[in-house]
């Protein structure tokens, strides 16, 4: 990068090099994003800035370390510019996440909102229509009960049992369902990818492995 470029980054005169077109794009039209891509774009945030962070320690500085010397010179021992053109896209990403939280809240509201007036019209645990992730599945164990069911590492849990993201209670509740459905079979809703898939799972000890499902969860 030439160095007159990175100056006009500084001033605002050109994008930022540190930020994916890609992600800058999704950024730009927040609004019109779906509610998978929303939650996708706010790992994507957290990851990008990780790495700004880890970049700028690398240059030997943080958000708030001087540099300037003593006596009032830029200090030698740091990239100066590119110093401040991290923190530039620190600054500028954090906001950025801060936007889209407040979007997965109003989304979010706007979906317990719906369920709200369902839940009016009909008793039924199954009409909802539930599309928000609440957990990660990170690993499935072969021949576990998980296996059997149907689901796939990096599946999203969108419903398990009558959990949802609303009251999942730090995926606790989960639990809590599990330990209580030994050997039952639980309704679960996922999202693949773009596609939801409603599948049965049925907790069991009856298999060579550990525990009642055989996966490792995460909280999204």
């Amino acid at each position: 990068m030439r160095q007159e470029n990175r100056f006009d980054i500084l001033s605002g005169g050109v994008e930022d090099p540190n930020v994916s077109v890609k992600l800058s794009n999704q950024l730009a039209h927040l609004s019109e994003l779906s509610t998978p891509e929303v939650f996708d774009l706010k790992t994507e945030i957290e990851n990008e800035l990780s790495t700004l962070f880890e970049k700028l320690e690398s240059q030997g500085a943080d958000l708030n370390s001087s540099l300037v010397t003593p006596d009032g010179f830029p200090r030698s021992d740091v990239d100066v510019l590119q110093v401040r053109l991290l923190r530039r896209s620190i600054n500028m990403l954090r906001n950025d996440l801060s936007a889209v939280i407040s979007r997965t809240q109003e989304i979010m509201a706007s979906h317990f909102q719906k369920m709200e007036i369902k839940t009016q019209r009909i008793d039924s645990d199954n009409a909802f229509d539930y599309r928000i992730p609440f957990a990660l599945i990170t690993e499935v164990v072969p021949g576990s009960p998980s296996q059997q069911a149907g689901l796939l590492a990096q599946d999203k849990i969108v419903r398990f049992a009558n959990i949802h993201a609303g009251n999942h209670q730090s995926l606790s509740a989960v639990g809590s369902v599990v330990k209580n459905s030994e050997d039952s079979p639980l309704a679960i809703r996922i999202l693949r990818g773009e596609k939801y898939h409603n599948l049965t799972l049925t907790p069991s000890n009856n298999w060579a492995g550990a525990g009642l499902l055989g996966c490792r969860l995460v909280r999204i």
